[in-house]
């Protein structure tokens, strides 16, 4: 019975590894960029704000999170980051959002163990006595299984 319930944990746990988890303290933004330009020597990067690309996101904690990012990753670079109130010589246009789920469906079988039998009876003079119960494989169990998976969508402008 350990193994059956060890078995069907290993499948929970690996039926849900392609979703992101919610807990995680310290999200991760990947991305790809490819970029070909040629800079003066004496190029001076430029001032930049981080502005929403929605209004309605603007005082979120997520975007405020995200921004923090975004900032220590392009002050790396050598630009500064500044409000937007100050008038920045830049506007990074900032988005995010889901791609509001994928259902997803999987179907597996596990093996199937129970009660197949009893061992005999006993008689003596007194009574009939059942022996005792057989435990065993007895086939295999389809089972399906419907999570849905989001995925983060990230667009800068």
């Amino acid at each position: 019975m350990k193994f059956f319930f060890l078995l069907l944990s290993l499948l929970s746990l690996i039926s849900i590894s392609g979703c992101q988890s919610l807990a995680e303290k310290n999200p991760v933004l990947k991305g790809e960029l490819t970029v070909f330009h040629e800079l003066p020597s004496d190029f001076k990067p430029p001032t930049i704000a981080i502005v929403p690309w929605h209004q309605s996101q603007k005082g979120s904690l997520e975007f405020k999170n995200y921004a923090a990012i975004l900032k220590d990753r392009i002050e790396k670079l050598g630009f500064t980051v500044i409000d937007h109130s100050k008038k920045p010589e830049l506007l990074l246009f900032f988005d995010y959002g889901d791609d509001m789920g994928k259902e997803m469906t999987e179907t597996y079988t596990v093996p199937d163990f129970g009660m197949i039998g009893y061992s005999g009876y006993s008689l003596n003079s007194w009574a009939m006595y059942p022996g005792l119960p057989m435990y065993g494989y007895r086939g295999y169990q389809t089972r399906t299984n419907k999570y849905t998976c989001i995925q983060d969508i990230f667009i800068l402008i």
